[in-house]
């Protein structure tokens, strides 16, 4: 055993892949990757237990600590070069663009994310060596609004509208006469046949009535009155000595 590819059962090392952003690629020394459900806790007075309410997946969000490193000579690849800022200044080029990319980590399937904030660190005593504190954020899919015009839509519903009540309004109106109803039949439903009321007679006077009264006619007149005699008897008044 020579060397530290010469262990067995190293199939994971085998499939490493190289850490990148956007294409620019750097070396990686930690990761971490933070997810789980976004949940809405309701909390009721007059209550001791709480209601949490899932509200779906969160989004995905990683935590990298990258850097790059002067290599003893150049290569065909940015990321293996003497000077280590080439590397350095293109991974700070696309992290600063602000616009979201595939980020392909070692051991993890390509997501595509957008870079939230970063940092980066040099010292003194680590000559040659750059590192950079990453955060990512999961891009998901952009929602889309509808191509539809809105105003469009409203004004032919309108137009649509106002034709079919024009049509309406154009119309014979129908009359339906009661000369033209069949007895014992109704017009337009076979709900049954309609049976007129029968005329009643009026009530009758009840009996604490000893008579009716007589009508008043604005033609003939109050009710007739018996006139007075024709010869009334002279009234003699009393005399003081009788």
């Amino acid at each position: 055993m020579s060397t530290i590819l010469d262990i067995p059962n190293t199939v994971w090392r085998d499939q490493l892949l190289p850490a990148m952003f956007r294409g620019q690629q750097f070396h990686m020394e930690s990761m971490s990757r933070e997810n789980g459900t976004h949940v809405v806790t309701h909390q009721f007075p007059k209550r001791d237990v709480p209601y949490s309410e899932p509200m779906g997946r969160r989004a995905f969000e990683f935590t990298l600590r990258g850097y790059t490193i002067a290599y003893p000579f150049n290569s065909n690849q940015p990321l293996y070069q003497r000077d280590y800022r080439v590397p350095r200044d293109n991974l700070i080029k696309v992290l600063e663009e602000g616009l979201p990319g595939s980020l392909q980590l070692p051991t993890l399937p390509p997501m595509y994310v957008l870079c939230t904030r970063y940092r980066v660190t040099e010292e003194e005593k680590l000559g040659g060596y750059c590192s950079f504190d990453m955060s990512f954020v999961e891009y998901g899919i952009k929602p889309t609004l509808s191509a539809q015009d809105t105003f469009a839509q409203v004004v032919s519903t309108s137009e649509t509208l106002k034709q079919r009540v024009q049509a309406v309004l154009a119309q014979a109106p129908i009359t339906v006469g009661l000369a033209s109803l069949k007895p014992g039949r109704q017009a337009g439903g076979p709900q049954g046949p309609i049976v007129p009321p029968q005329a009643t007679a009026p009530p009758s006077i009840p009996a604490f009535f000893p008579s009716p009264i007589p009508p008043f006619s604005p033609i003939t007149g109050p009710p007739s009155v018996p006139p007075p005699p024709s010869n009334p008897a002279p009234i003699v008044p009393p005399s003081n000595g009788s």
